[in-house]
């Protein structure tokens, strides 16, 4: 009989029977496969799950395993490495923190008067084909990263095993030829301009999504007044702004990124002051080697008028500004 037309009971009593000795434990490994399930949804991946895994994990409980060893085995055993690297082991209850790279992206002036709701629905849709795009030419496929949607904006954990100088040296371009190309093709309402928040740091998941110390961190980078500015003032597509940690172990040993291109800013957003360090990769800075060595102090983003936001974001100028260099 096809898997798609069996009953769950029929299942799981086909389960209990490989192991007459220890029914009450297949019973409890079902309800955490249950739950197993219930996160990979949530995460909009495939269904690892079937009559014959968890049959294989009743017999592990037969040669001894404990009921959470059989059940972590169900919860990865049909993922491939980057789904597993993917997904929270919320199944088992594992609140381990994990390190990921981290990158948010934020439609500049999603909530504009003059974006209505399609206009906004458009975007969305515009936004997920462009980012993904854009990952793919940096060597990461869309479906081993984790990420949750913020509405306006995306929030993305890359996982440990892709390299993170392509997130710096790659996408952001990537997406500006993205944007640019579909800038083009759209109204003006429609059309998108980006700000990028790349840092890297340990993450913690538990049964409402991902949170840690960096990840707050990125996305007050994210919000930094600076960033928005140089956004607003350049008649490109695409701010990115990075770590200092970012900055120090990636950009300035890359050997694709012109690192005196970059210009370091204080962040002062609510409880966090950093410094981070702000490119602009379709209308760059000037090439200004001097810049590397003037660090900004964080505690001057709390004083200085000159990085309070606009009261109101402006949509993204038309499509004859958003040109290459």
């Amino acid at each position: 009989m096809p898997e798609s037309t069996r009953s769950e009971p029929s299942r799981a009593a086909e389960v209990i029977a490989h192991t007459p000795t220890r029914q009450a434990e297949v019973r409890r490994i079902l309800d955490l496969v249950r739950k197993a399930r219930a996160a990979t949804e949530d995460n909009c991946l495939p269904p690892a799950f079937s009559p014959w895994t968890s049959i294989d994990a009743a017999k592990l409980l037969e040669a001894g395993a404990s009921v959470e060893q059989a059940a972590r085995w169900l919860h990865w055993g049909g993922l491939r490495r980057g789904e597993r690297s993917s997904v929270p082991d919320r199944a088992t209850g594992a609140g381990s923190a994990v390190h990921r790279t981290i990158l948010v992206v934020d439609v500049e002036g999603f909530g504009d008067p003059r974006r209505t709701l399609p206009h906004q629905l458009s975007t969305r849709a515009g936004l997920y084909r462009v980012l993904e795009q854009a990952l793919r030419a940096a060597g990461v496929r869309w479906t081993d990263c984790y990420h949750e949607d913020r509405g306006d904006g995306v929030l993305v954990l890359i996982p440990p095993e892709s390299p993170k100088a392509p997130l710096v040296e790659v996408l952001p371009g990537a997406l500006a030829q993205a944007l640019r190309c579909r800038n083009a093709a759209v109204p003006l309402e429609q059309q998108t301009r980006l700000r990028i928040a790349v840092h890297a740091g340990e993450i913690a998941f538990d049964d409402h999504g991902a949170t840690s110390t960096a990840l707050i961190t990125t996305f007050r980078l994210l919000d930094a007044a600076a960033l928005k500015h140089a956004l607003a003032d350049s008649p490109g597509t695409v701010a990115l702004i990075v770590s200092r940690w970012i900055f120090d172990e990636v950009v300035r040993h890359s050997a694709l990124l012109d690192a005196a291109t970059f210009r370091s800013v204080p962040v002062a957003v609510k409880e966090t002051q950093e410094t981070a360090w702000i490119a602009l990769p379709d209308h760059p800075y000037p090439h200004d080697p001097a810049a590397l060595d003037q660090i900004a102090d964080p505690g001057a983003a709390r004083s200085s008028s000159a990085v309070v936001p606009a009261d109101c974001p402006q949509l993204p100028p038309c499509s004859s500004a958003t040109t290459s260099q």
